[in-house]
């Protein structure tokens, strides 16, 4: 039995459907309510929506469905690690927002799964520690949901941005990279210890500044012995851009082509690519040899642009070098010179005429004030 309201909506067994028209077009579907007052607020959202965005409100994807209609449509043009990581995310830590339509998510709810990330309430089976999640886990999080939406604009399903949701500061820590009076100690750890192929990505990442996924993958072809460079291809910015090598870095490379004009520069015993982080237990290995703890892969592209930076190459020269698009991201791959920093300190110490304490000086000891009697009585 069908019951019919004024206002648009029509019972049908027990869930309220709605039928309407705007400007000459017929809406109509279930609002899945069983209570006359929800499915009013209902309509009147679809309403709203209609009018702002010109749209129905069933047309609008979640989050679920655009996360998929994204990677399908993303496939073959990015990377699909990528793309993994993505999807990984937001199967472990997204929740309750995968089923949220887009255009209904908020500042709250994604406050609120950035909060449950940081506290370890997600969709991980196994509990995770609070403290291992970082601040900038929960930025990378937001970072991904905003890619998501934006594609959506993109794509036409919503016409801006639903949430305005910062990113959280993070105390900086620091970051080792290789002194320049330990670089030739590293590569000679490196090349004593480790697998000649992995004593080449090295040399790569730390001579040339490219990424680990750059050398894994690095070819003869796109080395050119005659104009003594190379240029990276399949690079994470898609960068083609000719870099020249270095002497030490030409004639090592020479040494082991072997006359060899094509085919992988770094192969496993298969002839095939390395997998991830083929080289971080390497660079451990050999940064702690030399007193660099803490050191993996990529601090050897940090190193590379921190050297060239106190050698005084301008930054827009490193910025090219590192083929970063943004300079700020070059800026940050910058370690800070604890040697200028100690000198800094004292000169300092120099110019306000204060001399360092000998071992044999006694510590200067600061005189008590004596108490009058009636005020020590008092305590």
């Amino acid at each position: 039995m069908c019951a019919t309201l004024k206002d648009g909506l029509q019972k049908r067994g027990s869930v309220y459907h709605y039928r309407f028209m705007i400007q000459g077009k017929l809406y109509k579907g279930s609002t899945r309510m069983s209570a006359l007052s929800d499915a009013k607020a209902f309509v009147e959202r679809l309403h709203r929506d209609i009018l702002l965005h010109g749209q129905c409100i069933k047309d609008i994807p979640t989050l679920r469905e655009c996360l998929e209609k994204w990677a399908d449509a993303r496939a073959g043009s990015i990377k699909p690690g990528y793309i993994q990581r993505i999807l990984d995310a937001a199967r472990l830590h997204w929740g309750p927002l995968l089923d949220t339509r887009i255009n209904r998510l908020d500042n709250e709810s994604v406050e609120l799964m950035r909060r449950n990330y940081l506290l370890g309430k997600d969709n991980r089976r196994k509990y995770l520690p609070t403290k291992t999640r970082s601040i900038s886990g929960g930025n990378v999080l937001v970072k991904y949901l905003k890619a998501i939406i934006g594609w959506a604009i993109d794509m036409g399903y919503i016409a801006q941005f639903p949430f305005r949701v910062k990113m959280r500061r993070q105390q900086e820590v620091s970051r080792p990279y290789i002194p320049i009076d330990k670089v030739s100690s590293f590569l000679e750890t490196v090349e004593a210890r480790a697998p000649a192929q992995i004593n080449t990505a090295i040399r790569l990442m730390l001579q040339l500044g490219l990424r680990e996924s750059e050398a894994r993958l690095a070819r003869w072809e796109w080395y050119d012995p005659t104009t003594r460079t190379y240029v990276p291809s399949l690079t994470k910015g898609g960068e083609a851009d000719p870099l020249p090598l270095p002497d030490s870095l030409y004639n090592h490379l020479e040494a082991v082509r072997n006359g060899k004009r094509e085919g992988f520069m770094i192969p496993n015993s298969l002839g095939k690519p390395f997998g991830l982080s083929f080289t971080r237990k390497w660079v451990r290995i050999a940064g702690e040899e030399v007193g660099v703890f803490g050191l993996h892969p990529h601090r050897l592209r940090a190193t590379y642009a921190t050297l060239h930076s106190l050698q005084g190459t301008d930054i827009r020269t490193i910025q090219s070098l590192l083929r970063h698009k943004d300079v700020n991201t070059t800026f940050k791959y910058i370690g800070r010179d604890a040697k200028k920093i100690r000198s800094a300190q004292d000169g300092l110490e120099a110019a306000m005429n204060l001399r360092p304490m000998d071992d044999d000086d006694p510590p200067a000891l600061i005189p008590l004030r004596r108490q009058p009697e009636g005020e020590a009585a008092n305590l």
